[in-house]
């Protein structure tokens, strides 16, 4: 039986770095063996591995415990880590076509493991040293690529789209009540999004203590922007009620069609409503960038030159998706998901204010800190940040990424997507007949929102489009039809036959009365997408259309039995 001595031996040899970096070899061998066993299973699919989940299973309810012993068998243990992938999406498979899903950069991924065996805490310079200027570059870089004023700007990585949010409202909040740091915040608050706008945006308002009810929607216009006469409306009836307006939200890229808001028009109604009421704050205006601001690498591109040689549709996409976006210069903050279009692994965001003043709305008090900030001269964001923890290894690997890809790997990378998409939405054309049809061509990304019809329909799927905006019983059948559909192709994600992984929207735009219309989503994001497969993905979704319509789908709209 092995003593004391002999345990930690091994410890120290196979599982941590030693201080004279000796046996790095051994994380390189581990880390090598991981990505052999992962890549191990070579299926054609974009789901690892297959699909097994139990209905109604009380996700809760598992047994299991920690060894007793050290498991010295590494190579056992991590042969292993197939079991628990089993019906994981596979990123870098073309056709995972899910969502908002980049194949991550290696490079990221490479320096984040490396950097993490330094465990520099990311809230403070004491324990980071030079890496966290990682975060002062990328802020500044960032900064001056939305039109920010970089000497006067300020920014700081967080951990995911919602935090983003949740920042920009608790800066609103603290603007109109500046002791909201220490006392109960006023019930008369509110935030002003719109209908389109992501979940996130009601759970920053709950978890902020604001609730859900003070998170006010307003109109949207087809293309998912908002209706800028019903915020201006809404805010007027707001702040005439006694309401107080933390934070306006616009939409910098909404998950499903892509809508960006004018912001320039935003900040105007801001001022005008700010005069009328005589208010003795300013409304904070975020945009929620998290999707859009990857357009904004498009600035100093020549469309006349177009030396990447993006087709002619292409260009206009991206020249109208640059404008919208750069009106975010007008915003008091935005919000950046490296881990969305950013090509990186979660999680990876950024947020940015105009204003460097704003992060000193959300200092803590210094008696409540430990003493952790001793050095007066380092950079200290942990002072104000809602992290105590960060990891400064996400961040460096982050900036780094960035600066590998540059503003044209990202144009590339869009860029290719949008040409995809295209090819797509020409190839779906073909098959019009067969109850596909795209609902969104004017969307600026690479993203397709596909209603789906009936064949026994008499209707063209044109025709029942147009009828079912003005037909809510129509609608609702047809929503049966998209989210059935749905259902049944995703029961077969791991069926070679079909070969594809989407999402669906619950409302890809709304009705002249604001009903939902439900589709099936495409979002290209893969590096290795191309006019060859594109091609090839909408010959398997056409055959499993088929097949539902077959096998599943009744004529008299009432389904068949089949097994998931």
């Amino acid at each position: 039986m092995e003593n004391l001595e002999e345990k930690l031996d091994f410890l120290r040899r196979y599982c941590f770095l030693a201080p004279d970096t000796s046996n790095s070899e051994e994380l390189v061998k581990i880390f090598s063996e991981v990505i052999r066993v992962i890549t191990t299973e070579k299926s054609n699919r974009p789901i690892y591995g297959s699909v097994k989940r139990e209905k109604c299973k009380d996700h809760f309810l598992t047994t299991n415990e920690i060894p007793e012993e050290i498991n010295k068998n590494i190579i056992q243990l991590l042969s292993t880590l197939p079991n628990s992938l089993q019906g994981a999406v596979k990123s870098y498979h073309p056709f995972l076509v899910k969502n908002i899903i980049p194949s991550p950069a290696f490079l990221y991924i490479a320096v984040q493991a490396g950097v993490s065996l330094l465990m520099a805490n990311g809230v403070t310079g004491e324990d980071s040293g030079e890496i966290l200027q990682a975060e002062l570059d990328a802020a500044n870089a960032f900064s001056k690529l939305a039109g920010y004023d970089e000497k006067n700007s300020a920014g700081i990585f967080t951990f995911g789209g919602t935090a983003t949010n949740l920042y920009a409202f608790k800066i609103g909040i603290n603007k109109v009540c500046r002791d909201a740091m220490i006392d109960v915040i006023d019930k008369n608050l509110c935030v002003v999004g719109s209908w389109p706008a992501h979940y996130s945006h009601q759970t920053a308002c709950a978890w902020l203590g604001l609730g859900i009810k003070n998170y006010i929607r307003v109109k949207s216009q087809p293309n998912q922007s908002t209706d800028l006469d019903s915020l201006e409306k809404t805010c007027i009836k707001l702040l005439s009620s006694g309401k107080r307006i933390a934070c306006i939200v616009g939409a910098g890229g909404t998950t499903s069609n892509l809508g960006i808001d004018d912001f320039e028009k935003i900040s105007a109604i801001r001022d005008r409503i700010t005069e009328k009421f005589n208010l003795d704050y300013k409304i904070h205006i975020h945009a929620d960038t998290v999707l859009g601001w990857v357009y904004l690498n498009f600035k100093k591109y020549d469309f006349e030159e177009n030396p990447l040689q993006f087709s002619k549709n292409i260009v206009s996409k991206l020249k109208k998706a640059l404008k919208a976006i750069s009106s975010i210069s007008y915003a008091d903050s935005f919000g950046i998901d490296f881990h969305k279009t950013g090509y990186m692994p979660y999680i990876s965001s950024m947020f940015i204010v105009k204003n460097k003043k704003d992060f000193e709305l959300l200092r803590r008090e210094e008696k409540i800190m430990t003493p952790l900030f001793h050095d007066a001269n380092a950079y200290n964001p942990g002072k104000f940040t809602l992290e105590t923890s960060r990891s400064s290894a996400s961040i460096l690997a982050a900036w780094v990424t960035a600066q590998q890809l540059g503003m044209n790997g990202y144009r590339v990378l869009i860029g290719n997507s949008l040409e995809c998409a295209e090819a797509i939405r020409v190839e779906l054309a073909k098959n019009i007949d067969l109850g596909l049809l795209v609902v969104n061509s004017d969307s600026f990304g690479p993203d397709l929102f596909l209603r789906c019809y009936s064949i026994s329909n008499k209707l063209s799927p044109q025709e029942s489009y147009l009828k079912e905006l003005n037909n809510e019983a129509f609608t609702k059948n047809n929503n049966s039809y998209n989210k059935e559909f749905f259902n049944w192709l995703i029961s077969k994600s791991t069926v070679e036959k079909y070969n594809i992984v989407l999402s669906k929207t619950s409302a890809a735009h709304y009705t002249p009365d604001g009903r939902p219309i439900e589709a099936l989503r495409i979002y290209i994001l893969n590096p290795f997408m191309n006019n060859s497969l594109a091609k090839e993905l909408v010959r398997n979704l056409v055959s499993a259309k088929k097949d539902f319509d077959s096998n599943v789908w009744c004529e008299n709209n009432e389904y068949l039995q089949y097994t998931a």
